[in-house]
């Protein structure tokens, strides 16, 4: 109790001694602040930051615009020419300006999904075939009777199924026949002499070029010459295409006695595909042409005469 009355009036004298704001007899002492966060927050939720560059706007005016009158300058003072030029609102127009900050991006559309195929188990298999025999009293039973027709079908095959089983004891039917034209590095002589030769090639530039042969026919009654005829060497899409349009066929007739030039080169408006010497009067050559007609030449008659470097054509 003694100990509660002296703190009552020790009190009681430090709040007599506050005279006027002044605290007698006591010392001040500054101290640092210290916040708890929550004004931080507070104010920096009121506070307006720049969320972007300040834009930056010229306006200028080209010195022709300003009229055809031409300008005078001079010098005056600056309280001589003063105007002031006090804004005011104009009522026929009005300006709102509004802000928004947003922002957008696409993403694709995206879903998930699953798809389980379906195992088989593998298993190992094997299918024998067996002979179905048929027993002798049924086998003389089917053969004997009339309407069964297997007497007259044996009979009938009898003689060519004994033909081809002889010809399968006789010939191996296996066997490589290609095989016998092989060259055999044991034999004797050259290998050049078990080798077919070329005894002649025919060929002209200005008719061969870029052809291939469709026919050929030797010339009857005479030993060394035949007949070749031409065609483009073109695809199924690529004769389409051309289709109708002329273009020059030849039936080249060679001798053995010049390789390089033909005797006659007889021409046609279309591609040949088949020809023929008259095997009565060699002299008539008959062709068919690709666009249906049929052609007749005689190599007898005056202007279809041999052909002279790659100028004449019959």
């Amino acid at each position: 109790a003694e100990a509660a009355a002296a703190a009552e009036a020790e009190a009681a004298a430090v709040e007599a001694d506050v005279v006027e704001g002044e605290v007698q007899g006591l010392e001040i002492v500054a101290r640092p602040w210290t916040s708890d966060g929550a004004a931080e927050q507070d104010i920096a939720g009121h506070a307006v930051s720049r969320q972007r560059d300040l834009l930056r706007v010229s306006v200028t005016r080209p010195r022709s615009e300003y009229g055809t009158a031409p300008a005078k300058l001079a010098d005056r003072d600056a309280h001589d020419g003063f105007l002031e030029c006090r804004p005011f609102k104009d009522p026929n127009f009005e300006l709102r300006r509004r802000e928004r900050d947003a922002g957008t991006q696409a993403v694709a559309a995206t879903e998930e999904a699953r798809v389980q195929t379906s195992w088989f188990r593998p298993l190992n298999k094997a299918v024998q075939a067996e002979p179905q025999s048929m027993p002798p009293r049924d086998r003389a039973t089917l053969l004997s009777e009339p309407d069964s027709g297997i007497s007259d079908f044996l009979t009938a095959v009898h003689d060519r199924l004994e033909v081809a089983l002889q010809q399968n004891e006789l010939v191996d039917i296996y066997h490589d026949d290609l095989e016998d034209l092989a060259e055999d590095d044991a034999q004797v002589g050259h290998r050049s002499d078990s080798e077919v030769k070329e005894l002649q090639s025919f060929s002209r530039n200005t008719y061969c070029h870029g052809r291939l042969v469709s026919a050929i026919d030797w010339k009857p009654g005479q030993n060394g010459v035949l007949g070749v005829a031409l065609a483009r060497n073109l695809d199924f899409d690529e004769k389409v295409e051309v289709a109708g349009k002329v273009h020059s066929g030849h039936v080249l007739v060679w001798s053995f006695l010049d390789p390089i030039t033909p005797q006659y080169a007889l021409e046609c408006p279309f591609d040949l595909y088949a020809f023929k010497f008259n095997p009565s009067n060699p002299n008539l050559v008959i062709a068919g042409a690709a666009s249906g007609q049929l052609l007749l030449w005689d190599l007898n008659d005056k202007p279809h005469a041999a052909v002279s470097g790659d100028q004449g054509a019959a």
